[in-house]
């Protein structure tokens, strides 16, 4: 016969000792909801800091079978080896931590791999102070226990000392703690109380090799069996599933579940909670180790054993699939097997997948589940028939538990949850009416052209309001209640960029939803004012032409005696272009190309003139004379400013002579000059002033 009344002694098929604020998300079950059941399982079970001697021990169902394969054992110094278990290893240095890999080699390119953090380094707890009221106790001496409601209590003893090796009593006492702490802010605070307080007393079942809640008992109490303590390694996860029976079941206050709902229908709701919280509770304290003052060591120890807990729920989940979607929340009491064991684990399986898929945590999910299931009552308890089974209780269960989920996200799951054969029904959904605000898409896209729309339907059970970010996006509903269908309508996009806007749909109380809508931008175009330009022969000299774009935009000159300026812009711009002297005696010429993304280059052809050739005695410019010209041997200048600087270049650029003058007037020798055409350049006071002279022999 089995027990059926709601604590976890009804739930040891899982339970049994395993072989195997915020700080940012440091850590999900992403990857082990994705991942198929694993059969690898990796446990230290000894380890001695004297004669550093480790004993790997867990297995593999699958076990290598290919010959001459077997695992590998990477110990983590450097070393490695090839063997079945268990493993002995023997490590050199003590003074550090060492993270061990094995590798399951199940074929050449098939393979599992499973990482164990091999602590000779103590933990480190640095202890926060908690909430008082929420005690956890590993007490020295017996503790009186007495039953709420006449369920039996079994033998149960203190833990001695010699449990207490890696991890202090009052380490144990902490770490339990940080799990009640977290689970009383699940339930939103709404729990019995015993004088004030809700402690709990772990005590130890020498009889068994599991663990349960015993949630009746005063005070409350779980039992604790053999093998379960040990240290770091201690199966964490398992005990916050207990005190989360403890806690759910003397939930809400004023009309616990506890005593309620016992019996053979009761796991549908007291298990999977237990699953949840533990999942739920386990997120919470790994991504906020720091918070509490956990070590390393610690956190390594938490990602494992949370992460494989779930993975049993996965399993469960698998399973349920592979057995045809067989929903039971009847647990039959002439079987010797749970029959509700894989609906249970399926419900906790998809509330971390939903969290998951959300991305915004645990905490707040599971505190709107618990706040919608603290509407239990007296006609719940009816509807729930704990002890027939019949389809209107079965339906009511199912539906219980989707709608509390559905509540959780804020979304109608009753499709999901019909597709895995659960027996919803559409009138206990209306009796239940779960708060929900969803939107049916989360990111939308329109095109750039005015008035272009696109819709969305919010799925809601209360009056919401929706609002825009963006002017050039309207919704045609500002608030409304129940199910509507949104219009969003977007003006036309002027520029080539997309643009992005979100609608945000809120409610009173809910979490709001986001809906991202992204419009495309128009082709680009890029245009130019003139498709050539002329500039002088002088240095500085300057023309400008103008673009018309509606994007960005890059110019660049194909010579770098031209330069442009702005070289960059988007949408309209006048921009100019400046070149140095020519020193040449004919024209030269430049490209200067504008080029935005997604439209075709446009090419400027810039020409630089080149200097006159003046006659004797020419008046320059500024005030300068040169003559003559064409000279034989000797030009003179006139009009020289102080500190001038004149310049002589080839008819192909080379600087022959740079003269700073003394005077006013000064005469330059051409004799060491080769016949032929050169260039003249007088600067001074930041004026410049050019001219060609002739060279005859």
């Amino acid at each position: 016969m089995k027990n059926l009344y709601a604590i976890s002694l009804f739930g040891f098929i899982f339970l049994q000792t395993s072989d195997a604020w915020a700080q940012g998300e440091i850590f999900n079950y992403k990857k082990v909801l994705a991942s198929t059941t694993p059969t690898l399982n990796v446990n230290i079970q000894s380890l001695n800091r004297t004669t550093s001697e480790v004993i790997f021990g867990g297995g593999d169902s699958r076990g290598p079978s290919t010959p001459g394969l077997t695992f590998t054992w990477i110990w983590g110094d450097g070393s490695n080896t090839n063997g079945f278990f268990p493993q002995t290893k023997r490590y050199a240095d003590v003074s550090k931590n060492y993270l061990a890999k094995v590798i399951a080699n199940y074929s050449a390119t098939e393979k599992d791999t499973v990482e164990v953090l091999v602590n000779f380094i103590k933990p480190k707890i640095t202890p926060i102070t908690l909430d008082p009221k929420l005690g956890v106790f590993i007490p020295t001496q017996p503790v009186s226990l007495s039953s709420s409601n006449n369920y039996g209590i079994p033998p149960l003893k203190p833990f001695s000392d010699s449990f207490f090796t890696e991890l202090s009593r009052r380490d144990f006492e902490y770490l339990f703690q940080v799990g009640a702490t977290i689970e009383y802010d699940f339930l939103n605070e709404n729990v019995l109380l015993q004088n004030g307080k809700f402690e709990q007393y772990a005590l130890h079942d020498t009889t068994f090799n599991g663990a349960y809640a015993l949630w009746f008992a005063r005070p409350v109490t779980f039992g604790i069996g053999n093998g379960y303590l040990r240290g770091p390694d201690t199966d964490f996860s398992s005990m916050y599933h207990e005190m989360a029976h403890n806690f759910t079941l003397n939930f809400p206050a004023n009309f616990i579940f506890g005593g309620k709902i016992d019996g053979p229908a009761n796991a549908i709701f007291s298990e999977a909670i237990a699953q949840i919280f533990q999942h739920s509770a386990g997120y919470e304290v790994i991504n906020n180790y720091k918070y509490y003052g956990l070590d390393e060591t610690i956190l390594s120890k938490f990602k494992a054993n949370f992460s494989r807990n779930l993975q049993t729920s996965k399993g469960f989940y698998d399973q349920y699939l592979k057995n045809g979607k067989a929903f039971a929340s009847w647990n039959n009491p002439s079987t010797p097997s749970d029959e509700t064991l894989f609906t249970f684990g399926t419900i906790a399986y998809k509330f971390c997948e939903y969290a998951e898929q959300q991305g915004k945590g645990y905490r707040q999910p599971v505190k709107r589940m618990t706040q919608f299931l603290s509407r239990f009552n007296a006609e719940w308890k009816n509807r729930y028939d704990q002890f027939n089974d019949t389809p209107a209780g079965n339906s009511f269960r199912a539906t219980m538990m989707v709608s509390a989920l559905s509540h959780a996200f804020q979304k109608d799951l009753r499709a999901d949850f019909r597709a895995l054969s659960f027996p919803i029904s559409d009138s206990d959904w209306a009796f239940f009416n779960p708060q929900l605000l969803d939107v049916s898409s989360t990111a939308l896209a329109l095109s750039a052209t005015a008035s272009n729309t696109a819709t969305f339907e919010v799925t809601s059970t209360t009056t919401w309001t929706a609002s825009s970010s963006q002017t050039w996006l309207v919704p045609n509903l500002t608030s409304s209640d129940g199910n509507k269908t949104i219009t969003l309508t977007a003006t036309a996009n002027p520029a080539s960029t997309p643009r992005t806007a979100t609608i945000t749909v809120s409610a009173n109380g809910l979490d709001s939803r986001v809906v991202t809508v992204t419009q495309a931008g128009v082709a680009s175009t890029v245009s130019v004012s003139s498709k050539s330009l002329n500039v002088n022969f002088t240095e500085g000299s300057t023309a400008t032409f103008d673009i018309v774009s509606n994007t960005n935009w890059i110019v660049g000159s194909s010579q770098t005696w031209l330069t442009i300026n702005p070289g960059s812009g988007s949408g309209n711009a006048k921009l100019t272009v400046t070149a140095n002297l020519n020193p040449l005696f004919e024209t030269r010429k430049a490209t200067v190309t504008v080029r935005a993304s997604g439209a075709s280059d446009q090419l400027i052809e810039v020409t630089q003139l080149t200097a006159p050739i003046l006659s004797v005695r020419p008046a320059v410019g500024n005030g300068i004379k040169v003559f003559p010209n064409p000279a034989m041997d000797l030009i003179q200048i006139d009009g020289l400013l102080a500190n001038s600087l004149i310049r002589i270049y080839s008819a192909n650029g080379r600087l022959y002579q740079e003269i700073v003058p003394d005077f006013p007037s000064m005469r330059i020798s051409l004799k060491d000059l080769p016949g032929g055409l050169y260039l003249l350049h007088v600067t001074a006071g930041g004026r410049s002033t050019s001219t060609k002279i002739m060279k005859v022999e």
